[in-house]
């Protein structure tokens, strides 16, 4: 995993896909006001990046104390949102995921499991309104 700070609650972090693809993609982490936003997030696959991952990531999200907005940008993009969601969800936390029409249209069938979170933030992860 590359981890590259842009300017201060900013980062880009970039990983491997699977073998046999031959490139990385990248995912974005951002500090707002409202919430902290991730965009695209996929969490690494090597079990040391992974750690190193989510002490970072729970670190920030403590310290912060705001909600969670994942962000996806396409059905090709949902990556580790899922992963993400039931992490701070199960911990507690206000967060809310969106995306493109298919990746909404495929919250619904999530579930429960991704509920709101705070009047800034919005609705149910699915709710079209």
């Amino acid at each position: 995993m590359k981890v590259s700070k842009i300017r201060d609650g900013l980062w880009r972090w970039e990983v491997p896909l699977p073998a046999g693809w031959g490139r990385s993609v990248a995912s974005v982490y951002a500090e707002f006001d409202e919430a902290v936003v991730l965009i695209d997030p996929l969490v690494p696959a090597d079990p040391a990046d992974q750690e190193r991952f989510w002490r970072a990531l729970d670190r920030d999200v403590l310290r912060l104390a705001r909600p969670v907005l994942v962000l996806v940008g396409s059905v090709d993009h949902g990556r580790s949102a899922d992963a993400v969601a039931s992490r701070y969800l199960a911990a507690g936390r206000e967060l809310r995921v969106v995306g493109d029409a298919a990746i909404r249209d495929a919250g619904r069938q999530i579930g429960d499991r991704h509920r709101s979170w705070g009047p800034k933030l919005g609705t149910e992860v699915g709710d079209r309104s």
